[in-house]
């Protein structure tokens, strides 16, 4: 059983196909064919506008990558190959600098110590704390005091 993501993807590719030059699709071993036709979304319709250049088409990840797949595999000549698979490379290494400064220990624990220091900073802002001393305090009582009095 193939995950919902795939087989709709296998959907979209087999629509693909059918929009596709026969002598590449002619390319593709049979038995590739056979193994998306089976594994497919049996009751999904793909929605795809072939107007549109497949670079521009909006289509999902598991589509392109079983494109990638039939490209690399069937219809890349030598040459093409080596420029997929050094793009493939050159993406996945970006990839991996990227989830290195994103999950980076300092990095983590830099942001972590500065957002504890601006909420520590942001409740202090938030909590004004008046304080008068205690003979201000004794002062205003006895003021407020005579003053009542005087009103009487």
């Amino acid at each position: 059983m193939v995950d919902t993501g795939y087989a709709r993807a296998m959907a979209n590719v087999l629509d693909i196909l059918k929009h596709t030059n026969e002598e590449d699709v002619k390319k593709i071993p049979p038995k590739f064919m056979l193994f998306l036709e089976e594994n497919k979304l049996k009751n999904y319709k793909p929605n795809i506008d072939y107007k549109e250049d497949v670079r521009k088409m909006h289509l999902d990840e598991d589509t392109q990558a079983l494109l990638g797949i039939i490209y690399l595999n069937f219809w890349a000549n030598e040459e093409e190959k080596k420029q997929f698979k050094s793009r493939i490379r050159k993406n996945e290494e970006q990839y991996q600098v990227q989830l290195r400064e994103r999950y980076n220990i300092d990095n983590l624990l830099k942001a972590s110590k500065e957002e504890r220091e601006k909420e520590e900073k942001q409740s202090q802002d938030l909590v004004v704390i008046k304080r008068e001393n205690i003979l201000k305090k004794f002062l205003n009582k006895i003021k407020k005091f005579f003053l009542r009095r005087g009103e009487n």
